[in-house]
């Protein structure tokens, strides 16, 4: 597999399983900051465990990882410019008074 398509499954599942964890980060996290922090967090994590499972060596993890953590540098840099927004995470600083 050459490193564009590996970057690309590695991206892709890294940004799904991240939208699937963003409503429950809500649940959990209150601070808008820790919020952020775990996505992101999350997003590179996942991208680690679907690079180890593609290319199964320390390799491929790292370079999973590394995918994850360009997944959420420019998913969190078009969001900002497309909506204006310092935040991949739709919340406004009242939901911190909670």
């Amino acid at each position: 597999m050459n490193i564009q398509t590996f970057f690309l499954v590695c991206g892709a599942i890294s940004f799904a399983a991240t939208e699937l964890a963003k409503p429950l980060t809500r649940i959990l996290l209150k601070k808008r900051d820790a919020r952020i922090c775990a996505v992101r967090l999350f997003a590179c994590l996942i991208g680690a465990v679907a690079g180890f499972s593609v290319s199964p060596n320390a390799l491929g993890f790292w370079r999973g990882f590394t995918a994850g953590a360009f997944n959420a540098g420019i998913v969190g840099y078009l969001k900002f410019k497309l909506t204006g927004k310092d935040s991949d995470l739709q919340q406004t600083d009242k939901d911190d008074d909670r």
